[in-house]
């Protein structure tokens, strides 16, 4: 059965969340929401990628930065922690052993992390999940980079990591970026070929360009060979 609910406020209020309940079985499924403003006149429908996912008491409003809106999570162990690598959903249920240390780049100040563990574990790092992330995990006992996608974990970003010790370092680049880029190698690459050929093909018509005699008409071949032949032979009877 589909109802709908109006909520009116007489005077603007600032809210964090609007819980709904049903009184009969404690439960209630919510589609979409609609907020309906008087100045300016307009229909919000609030169907955004955060739409149901900052559920009190989890997540509660944290204030503005600039333009931006914070939201605080209270449910983490910090900036990064360890869970088992099976779970597939946030969770404050630690991995059985293993740490996990943020540190700071002395030259750059880039952050990065410190992962020790006995078995592989999934390590979250509270920080907005979006495409483009990867990660670099460093052996620090030597051995090749591994790069990592970074997964979404609920709203917050999530790696894999085997047995070992690493160093993490997070990257972002944007997928316009990467096409930029990829473009503009692409237009270096054809004007480096068109360059080439423009200097091949001026080379080839001064070898191919036949030889003028005195009065500017142009000479054939075989005349342009003769007329040389017969200058080295004079020039040899002179010696």
């Amino acid at each position: 059965m589909h109802s709908q609910a109006h909520l009116n406020f007489a005077a603007p209020r600032r809210a964090e969340s609007v819980v709904v309940r049903d009184g009969a079985n404690g439960s209630v499924t919510i589609g979409a929401v609609v907020a309906v403003t008087h100045a300016p006149d307009e229909w919000l429908l609030l169907d955004g990628s955060l739409q149901g996912a900052l559920s009190s008491p989890q997540w509660s409003y944290g204030g503005q930065d600039g333009s931006l809106t914070a939201f605080v999570n209270h449910d983490t162990f910090g900036l990064a922690w360890l869970q088992p690598v099976s779970s597939l959903e946030l969770s404050l249920i630690r991995a059985g052993s293993g740490t996990v240390t943020t540190v700071a780049n002395p030259t750059s100040g880039a952050e990065q992390m410190v992962v020790s563990t006995a078995h592989p574990v999934r390590l979250l790092r509270s920080v907005a999940y979006q495409r483009g992330w990867t990660a670099d995990l460093t052996p620090l006992g030597g051995g090749a980079v591994r790069v990592e996608r970074v997964e979404q974990l609920g709203l917050i970003q999530a790696i894999r990591v085997p047995a070992g010790r690493y160093r993490v370092v997070w990257r972002y680049a944007p997928k316009g970026l990467i096409f930029g880029g990829a473009i503009t190698v692409g237009s270096a690459a054809i004007s480096a070929a068109l360059a080439a050929f423009v200097v091949l093909d001026r080379r080839r018509r001064r070898m191919t360009r036949p030889a003028r005699r005195r009065d500017g008409s142009a000479r054939a071949p075989d005349e342009s060979v003769a007329s040389s032949r017969r200058r080295l032979a004079r020039s040899r009877r002179r010696m």
